[in-house]
């Protein structure tokens, strides 16, 4: 991904005769940056300017990627502390693969991403503000009212759930936030015997190939490193 690399987010214009569209700031290719803002477009050219007004998602995205501070076309200041593009970007793929429909609105793309914030990273996390008042920032909502930041040590302990335990042939696995790290099994002497990598966050693993004995199963989330034991009695 593009975390800490550099891009003048611009699209399309490597592709001759395609029309280029500017995430960070659409109204210089004709686009809205702001719903009901300057240049959205309300005719029914366009399917009703289906992609037109894309321009207000894009610049959405670019504010949770990248941040920024401003005032939108609605006279709302904003102050947007970016959360970096991969983060951003995968918030994007959950709702647009599981949550959004064909037949979904901005609404409901402000809610679908704003779910699918809560469910990567957890209610009141840094990700899950940032959504709510990136959506501010383009027009749409109010900023989180979130009362508290969640850290992931909040959560670890109690919503962190492996079972059964003792486990025979598999492992269930219920974890409180998606890790891009490696989940690693260690047998009683410190020997690393086993690796998993899920993009789920409630999944089962095989552990036929483990023998009878006490195990420990790492996990990191965010350099947060938390540690449970269990038996493979067979």
């Amino acid at each position: 991904m593009l975390d800490g690399g550099t891009t003048d987010w611009i699209l399309g214009n490597f592709v001759p005769g395609m029309p280029n569209r500017s995430l960070e700031a659409p109204n210089l290719f004709n686009q809205p940056d702001t719903y009901n803002g300057t240049q959205w477009y309300i005719g029914s050219g366009d399917n009703g300017g289906v992609h037109i007004n894309s321009g207000v998602m894009n610049k959405w995205f670019f504010l949770l990627s990248q941040g920024e501070q401003g005032t939108n076309d609605l006279g709302n200041f904003y102050d947007i502390d970016g959360i970096g593009m991969t983060r951003s970007a995968r918030i994007t793929y959950l709702a647009q693969t599981s949550i959004l429909q064909n037949s979904s609105q901005y609404t409901d793309a402000r809610q679908a991403t704003i779910s699918a914030a809560i469910i990567l990273f957890g209610e009141c996390s840094i990700e899950h503000q940032q959504t709510v008042d990136a959506w501010y920032a383009v027009g749409m909502g109010n900023l989180n009212d979130c009362e508290f930041t969640l850290g992931i040590e909040n959560v670890i302990e109690k919503d962190l759930i492996i079972y059964p335990n003792p486990a025979s042939t598999h492992l269930n696995i219920e974890l409180p936030a998606l890790t891009s790290e490696n989940i690693e099994i260690y047998d009683m002497s410190g020997k690393l015997v086993q690796e998993l990598k899920t993009d789920n966050i409630t999944f089962s693993t095989d552990i036929n190939l483990l023998e009878n004995g006490v195990y420990t199963i790492r996990f990191n989330f965010s350099g947060e490193l938390i540690n449970k034991r269990f038996i493979v009695q067979k």
